[in-house]
């Protein structure tokens, strides 16, 4: 197998690769119910990590680039040893799953997931991170239903999505987890407790102590070689990744980047099955399409309170001036798609910097967007309602071209400070460029006033490619 076709398929967990190598086209939303237990690791105060790391400027990244690539490949090796997957990466929580092929086996994947946790936790927890910093990992485990599926296929692309009892369980118990503990799910506790050591918590939930009789690990089987996988494979990987394929391993240096993030979700967009199946990939179809047209970046996060859908704008090489104005005017669009599906969509925006890069190893890897932006915009989201909600700095960077309704300033977990609010009011006449003259770019002008003379002159119409990197005075130019 080619070393292009490796790094392309580390990018899917194994459901969406086995499901792509089948060779079955898709046809329209599928989903199916597997009995399984689910495992969600989370890695506390990782917003604080990065801000300690990015004081230190470029060689504090590259050292935070290099110990979280060493977590995230360890935590993958010790999930795929137990014979689990890792399904996705969402912010800085780690959601891994052991399917079973029966309802009876079921115990059997619990205990495997749970002698998974206990060796995460004696590998990570308290890993010293450099800088006076440390790894502080918590997990929960759950057990029951988990409901998979596969929505939108724009452009090709399927998005994996999950949701059932064990994803809504396994949430509540790892927040009931402290660091460095694991703690398992009534359900999942009920099928390993004769086997293991523990002592309950809130909600009928056990923290565990031991693993007293562990099954024989069992690691998953390699992936087979995949016909044509470069360009199967590719409309699965993030755009940012495809961009730096040459350079792509585990020393790709993680960045800060200016983005705009767009957070939209629905309670109602919670069960992937039934009759909402349907609904749910119009939505994601229509949020793909919307996204893309803006040339932002699509990200699905599935948690106990339902999808998020996730567009950030700005990440490479899709990095504009107007992110900020490009984020509004998706939410907008987005907003008004939905409508006739009867989906009323909250959606919140913020902008600032994010944390993000290619982490992990031939076993898995993802590209990571890590950062109090996002946390915030998530905050908005949940407080939009039927609307969306902008903070400061996305007012900043759009003023002159969108006009804004002050809202009453909120209340933010982590902030010191009640959050200035504003709620998109529609456009504003764009503001003229300035009558000051264009100093320099002399051979470029020319080149545009040669080609609009031939134009007035009756000559063919024709396009011309402006290229330059952000903030150098494109629109300016053009203008």
């Amino acid at each position: 197998m080619g070393n292009v076709a490796q790094l392309l398929q580390s990018y899917l967990p194994r459901l969406l690769f086995e499901r792509v190598a089948s060779g079955r086209p898709f046809s329209g939303p599928e989903a199916r119910r597997v009995p399984a237990a689910v495992l969600l690791s989370d890695i506390q105060g990782f917003t604080s990590l990065v801000e300690t790391f990015a004081a230190a400027g470029r060689a504090g990244l590259e050292e935070l680039t290099w110990v979280l690539n060493a977590y995230f490949a360890d935590l993958a090796e010790v999930v795929y040893t137990h014979g689990g997957d890792v399904l996705y990466v969402a912010g800085d929580a780690f959601f891994c799953i052991w399917p079973a092929a029966s309802a009876d086996a079921l115990g059997e994947a619990t205990l495997r997931a749970a002698q998974a946790a206990r060796e995460i936790q004696l590998r990570l927890h308290d890993r010293d991170a450099g800088r006076g910093r440390r790894f502080a990992t918590r997990i929960g485990v759950s057990a029951g239903e988990l409901i998979v599926a596969y929505v939108g296929g724009e452009g090709g692309r399927w998005e994996l999505l999950s949701s059932g009892d064990a994803i809504r369980d396994v949430a509540a118990a790892e927040r009931a987890a402290t660091a460095g503990g694991v703690v398992l799910s009534g359900r999942a506790w009920s099928l390993v407790s004769a086997r293991c050591s523990g002592h309950p918590v809130a909600g009928g939930a056990a923290a565990l102590d031991s693993v007293r009789e562990p099954v024989a690990v069992a690691a998953q089987r390699e992936r087979g070689q995949m016909a044509d996988g470069d360009t199967v494979l590719r409309p699965f990987v993030p755009p940012s990744v495809l961009d730096r394929l040459d350079t792509l391993d585990a020393g790709w240096l993680a960045e800060l980047r200016p983005v705009s993030v767009l957070l939209a979700g629905h309670p109602e967009l919670a069960d992937v099955a039934g009759e909402s199946l349907r609904r749910i990939h119009e939505g994601v179809r229509v949020f793909q399409h919307v996204v893309e047209r803006f040339e932002g970046t699509v990200r699905l996060d599935v948690d106990d309170k339902g999808i998020m859908l996730l567009a950030v704008f700005g990440l490479p090489p899709r990095s504009h001036e107007d992110d900020a104005e490009r984020a509004i005017h998706a939410a907008a669009m987005l907003r008004e798609a939905l409508g006739p599906l009867g989906v009323a969509l909250g959606a919140g925006i913020a902008t600032g910097r994010a944390f993000c890069g290619a982490f992990g190893s031939d076993l898995r890897r993802e590209y990571m967007v890590r950062g109090d932006v996002i946390n915030l915009a998530a905050r908005l989201m949940r407080l939009a309602d039927d609307s969306t909600l902008c903070d400061e700095a996305t007012v900043q960077a759009a003023r002159g071209r969108i006009a804004f309704e002050a809202m009453p300033p909120v209340a933010v977990g982590g902030r010191s400070r009640p959050v200035a609010v504003y709620r998109p009011a529609g456009r504003t006449e764009r503001a003229r460029p300035a009558d000051s003259p264009v100093i320099g770019r002399e051979r470029e002008r020319a080149a545009l006033a040669e080609r609009i003379a031939l134009l007035r002159a009756g000559g063919a119409g024709g396009t011309v490619l402006l290229e330059a990197d952000a903030g150098l005075g494109k629109s300016r130019l053009v203008a």
